[in-house]
């Protein structure tokens, strides 16, 4: 199987929407930024000349683990820094700190007011969420999947990405019985021996620059890391159809994780008889 992510000029909504979103296909919109303030204004100097004093909550880890799903999970701790404070932790800590998944609400209104609008959402959108993420280079998200669509705007810097077609999500683990949407399989250095099936996956690679978006289709597994320091925007997206197509793999899910939780309480019981 091979497949190669499109760079595509500023299409047309209908042309997106044929082309990429209604197959579901994974593509790269370049010049849709152009005229957002942010993209042009936007860098690590120039949010602590402006924002310094400006807290927002941020990932610490202890090690630099982060693409190793288990070690992130169980050691993730957030806490809250002056912008200033990050960049200057961020100095010396490398990929141990890393600014994710914050809700733009908590951004000051002077930079909400420079981010602008993409053109491409589709209609009967039932849920939507817009995130600012910031990054020290080599700060990574571990291997995952997300349920909602996906658009991810690269403000400043470049990210690399390894994505994997929906298709192989079994050859990564997923979903995964202990991590839920995250892949026990660790990219940089994944365990063939204990995950043999991930030998058959076809990891997609490309570098995300800034100025461009991504459009990430519903549960296409993905691992990111930061090429250089990086501002990045998302926006997280459901419609009425995909809510109806993802309804049976949520029942399940949930599910397996009361039945999970019913087999533990019964063992304390009979440790406790």
């Amino acid at each position: 199987m091979s497949y190669n992510i499109p760079r595509v000029t500023r299409p047309s909504r209908d042309e997106f929407l044929s082309q990429f979103f209604r197959p579901e296909r994974p593509v790269i919109i370049t010049g849709a930024l152009s005229d957002w303030p942010c993209a042009q204004a936007w860098s690590p100097e120039y949010l602590a000349r402006n924002f310094a004093d400006h807290p927002l909550p941020v990932e610490v880890l202890g090690d630099d683990r982060a693409g190793d799903s288990f070690y992130y999970r169980a050691n993730c701790r957030v806490q809250d820094m002056e912008l200033q404070r990050f960049l200057d932790v961020a100095e010396t800590a490398g990929a141990r700190v890393y600014m994710t998944q914050i809700p733009t609400s908590k951004l000051t209104p002077r930079l909400r007011d420079d981010i602008g609008r993409l053109d491409y959402l589709p209609a009967r959108v039932t849920e939507r969420k817009e995130l600012f993420w910031m990054g020290p280079p080599s700060a990574r998200s571990a291997l995952h999947y997300d349920a909602s669509h996906n658009f991810v705007a690269q403000i400043f810097g470049s990210k690399q990405w390894t994505i994997f077609p929906r298709v192989e999500r079994r050859l990564l683990y997923l979903p995964s019985a202990e991590l839920g949407h995250f892949s026990p399989v660790n990219v940089e250095r994944p365990d063939l021996e204990r995950y043999p099936l991930y030998q058959q996956a076809h990891p997609i690679e490309f570098t995300l620059n800034a100025g461009e978006v991504l459009f990430l289709p519903s549960r296409w597994p993905h691992y990111v890391r930061g090429v250089d320091f990086t501002i990045t925007l998302n926006l997280f997206f459901r419609t009425r159809s995909l809510d109806l197509r993802l309804l049976p793999e949520v029942t399940l899910r949930a599910l397996e994780k009361n039945a999970r939780k019913l087999k533990k309480r019964l063992k304390q019981q009979l440790r406790a008889s």
